[in-house]
């Protein structure tokens, strides 16, 4: 099973490889052909082989096993990759049902908040549709991409006669050094270093306007916009390491955030979370966008963000975790999916109830249809 979060939503890919959504339906982002939000996991129909899904802010996309590409929600920047009619009473383009994006051989999928990116077979190019950063992968094998607000960064396999770790390359916007090419603020398009060396990347993850990605082995680095604790370094005096003109704390380098032994990290605005190697997880930065933290800085005890890594009780054995705005979810080994933050649509999976829940809670996903 595979666990995805973004915007007001959440989702699963059961392991035949059908699509289950729940949360908020205002753009039609669940897939069901209504603008009605549903509180508990609903298999989206017609749609299956299924191997990889992404969610934007207010729309989603889904790679399939033959390497196509359907998308489906909002399309007002044309993140769903085809022309779409109005949507009723919204005004502006969405779709409520899959549409195919003009993609093959796709054999990686990511969503930022208002574009799509897919890694293409055989030779790793990238293909972005929508309000995308211009990426250009030649020269390069992408192996995966982190997409975020204005940036995206790209995880390339090494080239022959190269230091043999994997490359990463970030592309767009570096107002707060989310592209870690140093305090230059510079656009180009080069491999990311620190202490000019190669990192050596095994996964990444996109906040709003930050990256984080995780080593060979296994510690976190992360870099960009801190000004509310995205970095999960602390933002207190001398703990945030720059400061970008402007726009307040950063890091335009990769550095180390708080935490170890990780083996899967999450990112969403400015929030993130990551899962030890024993299955903990935890969680920092500033969890909602209409949290009273972003009004300032994410201040060391503040009910509303955490600057340093925090331990999320009552999850045990995660496997991965992701993220929406204000909502968190974690996978486990044993498939069995926990919930907590926001429930202001829905996106728990738990049913009708509060609109927020302190700590995680089961979420009981229905049987998998079978084809």
């Amino acid at each position: 099973m595979v666990l995805v979060a973004g915007g007001d939503n959440t989702c699963v890919v059961g392991i035949h490889g059908h699509v289950a959504c729940w949360g908020s339906a205002e753009t039609g982002q669940l897939g069901l052909g209504s603008f009605v939000d549903h509180s508990t996991p609903t298999w989206i129909p017609g749609l299956d082989r299924v191997v990889e899904l992404a969610i934007g802010d207010l729309s989603m996309c889904a790679r399939r096993l033959d390497g196509t590409v359907w998308c489906w929600g909002m399309n007002y920047h044309g993140q769903l990759g085809v022309p779409t009619a109005d949507c009723p009473r919204l005004g502006y383009p969405c779709s409520a049902v899959p549409v195919q994006a003009p993609v093959t051989g796709a054999v990686g999928l990511a969503a930022g908040a208002h574009h799509a990116c897919a890694v293409l077979a055989p030779d790793g190019d990238i293909q972005c549709w929508g309000a995308a950063p211009q990426v250009d992968a030649t020269g390069f094998h992408a192996l995966s991409v982190a997409t975020g607000y204005g940036h995206a960064c790209v995880l390339f396999s090494p080239a022959r006669g190269q230091d043999p770790v994997n490359n990463v390359v970030c592309y767009g916007d570096n107002g707060v050094g989310q592209l870690g090419l140093g305090p230059g603020l510079d656009v180009a398009s080069r491999p990311i270093t620190r202490d000019g060396a190669l990192i050596g990347f095994m996964q990444l993850a996109a906040g709003r306007d930050f990256t984080c990605g995780i080593d060979a082995i296994h510690q976190l680095f992360c870099w960009g916009q801190n000004q509310f604790g995205g970095l999960g370094w602390g933002v207190d005096g001398n703990d945030s390491p720059e400061w970008c003109p402007g726009n307040g704390r950063c890091a335009t380098q990769p550095v180390r955030a708080k935490i170890d032994y990780v083996k899967h990290v999450a990112a969403y605005y400015e929030h993130a979370c990551a899962v030890r190697s024993g299955g903990s997880v935890y969680c920092w930065g500033t969890p909602s966008r209409t949290s009273p933290a972003t009004a300032g800085e994410c201040r060391p005890g503040s009910p509303d963000c955490a600057p340093i890594p925090r331990l999320v009780s009552g999850v045990v054995n995660a496997a991965t975790v992701a993220l929406g705005n204000g909502h968190a979810c974690a996978l486990t080994g044993a498939n069995d999916v926990y919930c907590w933050g926001l429930d202001t649509h829905g996106q728990l999976g738990r049913g009708p109830g509060a609109s927020f829940e302190a700590t995680p809670v089961r979420i009981q996903v229905p049987w998998e249809p079978r084809d």
